[in-house]
């Protein structure tokens, strides 16, 4: 699976919403898979945006980015 994210992070970042939803596995065990990337350098986590003061609809795991930065 850890190769399957890789190719997905390298078509464009994702959401982790959007990724566990992909890959059928709940946002907490995503983040686990997606720290082995993050502790070899492959992926960043972008810096994760405010809600807007008047957005009541999104959703934290919509604001959770993450990018493959590796070769």
């Amino acid at each position: 699976m850890l190769s399957d994210i890789k190719t997905c992070l390298l078509a464009s970042p994702a959401s982790i919403g959007e990724l566990a939803l992909r890959f059928r596995v709940s946002p907490d065990a995503m983040r686990g898979m997606l720290d082995h990337w993050i502790r070899k350098g492959m992926v960043a986590r972008d810096a994760v945006p405010q809600k807007c003061s008047c957005c009541t609809s999104c959703h934290e795991e919509d604001l959770e980015i993450y990018r493959w930065v590796g070769r």
